[in-house]
């Protein structure tokens, strides 16, 4: 499973933010981060990161969920 750049990598193993990170928001309990490497985005909360890779967005404007595999679900169901 990809899990992004090699700082995304270095702060899920260590679980510290590293110097590609920059808060984007505070909430209380929380803090999110993007990575100015691979435009990953890190969710601090409950004292562990949480790496949320942007993926593709439809015309509609909406994301497209990605199964564990890494692939858009079918949408013919």
């Amino acid at each position: 499973m990809d899990i992004g750049c090699p700082e995304c990598e270095t702060a899920l193993i260590t679980q510290a933010i590293q110097a590609a990170h920059i808060s984007i928001s505070r909430l209380s309990g929380s803090e999110l981060f993007r990575c100015r490497q691979c435009n990953a985005y890190l969710l601090h909360e409950n004292r562990q990161l949480e790496l949320l890779q942007p993926g593709r967005t439809t015309t509609l404007g909406r994301p497209v969920m990605k199964t564990p595999n890494g692939h858009a679900p079918s949408l013919s169901q």
